[in-house]
C-alpha cells in the first residue's frame, strides 16, 4: 500500500443525486403558473339579433397537472497520481426526466378553446464524461496536456404511444397503407415520439436505383433507375415514364416535363412499397438529431523561460443538419438572390438539344436550378442532410513575461505582453456558416486577432 500511496496522491469516489421540478413552459415566467385551471376571455356573440359580450373558456384546466421533474444521478471518480502529473476524472451519469408538460392536440368536438396543459411525456439522457491531463517540467520548460470526452445517449421513453405502420385492410376489402405518424408523435421534418431521439430527422430518401432499366422479360425494374436518384441521362427520364406507364406515381411532382419532373430532378424511394415514389409514408427516420452524441476538447500549453504559448482545440460528432439555404446550396434562383460558387459549379446542367454541349454537367451534384420555386428537389430530404461534425482551433496565445530585474527600475513587478488569436481553424464536410454556432446561424463566426499588454505595479 506505501508504493501504491507515494504513485496515487488523490483517489475520491464520489455520487451524487437529485431531483428538481419546472412548471415553465414559456420563457415568459408568469405564464403558465396556473394551467391547472381553465382560462376565461371575453368574447362576441349574437344574441337577440344584437352583438353581446361573454365570457367564455378559451384554455381548458387540468385539475391533475404536476410539475414536471428532472431527477439526476451521477458517479465519479476523481484521481491525481505521479506526484501530480497525472489527472483523471471520469463521470457516468443518468438523467431522467418526467411528466413533460406538454399540450397535445384534442378533437374538434371539444370545441375552439385551446387544449389543457398536460403531463405526457418522458425523457431520458445517459452519458459520461472523461478528463485527463499531464502537466509535468523538464529543466526550465514546463508544458500541460489536457482533454476532455463526452458521449450522451438520449431517448424519448414516453409520449403519445408507440408507432403502428403496415398494410391494413379497409372496409371495402382493399388492402392500404396505415400510419400513425400523427396521433403519436409532433413535429415537422423533425419529431419527437417514443423510443427514438428527441427532435429526431423525419425525411424523405432519394431513390438508390441499380442502374438498370429492365427486366429479363422487358418490363420495368422498378428497383432500377438513376443510382443516385437524381435523372441525369435520357435512359433515367426513360425509365421514370416507363414506371409511369406501368402505374407507378412519383411524388411531391408526378408529372414529367420541362417545367415538372425532369433532368436534374430528385426523385425518392418507395420505402412502403405502395407504387409511390415520396408521397408521406415514405418518410423515414434518420437516427440522427442535431445534438451532438460525441464532444472533445483538448488545451495544450507550455512555457519556457519567459515565454508562454497555449492552444485549445474543440470538436463535436454525431450530430447532423438539414441545410437547404438560399445563395449556398439552394437551386431556386429569383431576383435578389445571389448564386454561390458553389450553386455554379456543381449543380446539374444538360442541354438535350445538343447532348455534346461542352457546358452539360451531368454529373452535378446539385439538382437543376430552378425558378422562383421547386416542390421536386429543394425539399426536406436525407438529400440536404449534412454531417455537422468539426474540429475547430478555438484559441491559440503567444506571450512573454519580462524579467522582474528589468521592469522593476520602471516601478513594475510583472509585465507581459501576448499576442492570440481566436477562430483560426475549423475543419468540417459542413456547407454552412460553423457548425459549432448552430443550424440558424445567419452571420459568420469572425477570426479575431488582439495584442495586449498586462502590467502590475
Amino acid at each position: 500500500m506505501k508504493g501504491l500511496k507515494d504513485k496515487i496522491q488523490n483517489l475520491k469516489i464520489r455520487a451524487s443525486w437529485g431531483k428538481v421540478g419546472n412548471n415553465n413552459m414559456s420563457p415568459d415566467d408568469d405564464k403558465g403558473n396556473y394551467d391547472y385551471l381553465a382560462t376565461y376571455n371575453k368574447i362576441n356573440y349574437s344574441f337577440n339579433n344584437a352583438s353581446a359580450t361573454g365570457l367564455a373558456v378559451t384554455k381548458i384546466g387540468n385539475p391533475l397537472l404536476v410539475w414536471e421533474s428532472s431527477t439526476l444521478a451521477n458517479i465519479g471518480i476523481e484521481a491525481t497520481a505521479l506526484n501530480g502529473r497525472l489527472n483523471v476524472e471520469l463521470d457516468v451519469y443518468d438523467k431522467k426526466t418526467e411528466d413533460i408538460l406538454t399540450t397535445p392536440p384534442i378533437p374538434l368536438t371539444a370545441g375552439t378553446a385551446a387544449a389543457p396543459t398536460q403531463n405526457t411525456a418522458n425523457m431520458s439522457n445517459k452519458g459520461i464524461e472523461v478528463s485527463l491531463g499531464w502537466k509535468d517540467k523538464v529543466g526550465e520548460f514546463s508544458y500541460l496536456v489536457s482533454g476532455n470526452f463526452a458521449y450522451n445517449y438520449n431517448r424519448v421513453t414516453n409520449y403519445r404511444g408507440n408507432l403502428s405502420e403496415g398494410y391494413v385492410t379497409d372496409a371495402t376489402g382493399a388492402r392500404v397503407y396505415s400510419s400513425n405518424i400523427g396521433q403519436v408523435s409532433s413535429g415537422g421534418d423533425t419529431r419527437i415520439i417514443d423510443g427514438r431521439i428527441m427532435n429526431e430527422y423525419y425525411l424523405l430518401t432519394p431513390h438508390k436505383g441499380s442502374g438498370a432499366y429492365k427486366n429479363s422479360d422487358g418490363t420495368v425494374n422498378i428497383n432500377g433507375g438513376p443510382k443516385d436518384g437524381m435523372i441525369r441521362t435520357p435512359a433515367d427520364l426513360d425509365w421514370v415514364n416507363s414506371m409511369i406507364a406501368a402505374g407507378y406515381k412519383f411524388q411531391p411532382v408526378g408529372t414529367v416535363g420541362k417545367g415538372q419532373l425532369y433532368y436534374g430532378d430528385l426523385i425518392y424511394s418507395d420505402v412502403n412499397g405502395d407504387g409511390i415514389y415520396g408521397n408521406s409514408f415514405d418518410k423515414q427516420f434518420a437516427n440522427v438529431s442535431t445534438e451532438p452524441k460525441y464532444t472533445f476538447g483538448l488545451n495544450l500549453a507550455a512555457s519556457y523561460k519567459g515565454f508562454d504559448f497555449s492552444m485549445l482545440w474543440a470538436a463535436s460528432t454525431g450530430m447532423n443538419y438539414l441545410y437547404n439555404q438560399a445563395g449556398i446550396n439552394n437551386t431556386v434562383t429569383r431576383l435578389g438572390t445571389g448564386i454561390g460558387t458553389n450553386i455554379a459549379d456543381n449543380s446539374y446542367y444538360y442541354n438535350e438539344a445538343n447532348p455534346g454541349d461542352p457546358a452539360n454537367r451531368i454529373n452535378g451534384s446539385l439538382p437543376r436550378l430552378k425558378w422562383l420555386s421547386d416542390s421536386q428537389s429543394n425539399i426536406a430530404s436525407t438529400f440536404w442532410l449534412y454531417n455537422a461534425s468539426y474540429l475547430k482551433l478555438k484559441n491559440v496565445q503567444l506571450g512573454y513575461t519580462f524579467a522582474q530585474g528589468l521592469i522593476q527600475k520602471i516601478g513594475l513587478s510583472k509585465l507581459r505582453v501576448y499576442v492570440s488569436g481566436e477562430n483560426l481553424f475549423m475543419v468540417t464536410n459542413y456547407p454552412g456558416l460553423d457548425p459549432e454556432a448552430g443550424i440558424n446561424l445567419s452571420y459568420p463566426t469572425m477570426k479575431q486577432f488582439a495584442a495586449g499588454l498586462m502590467a502590475t505595479f
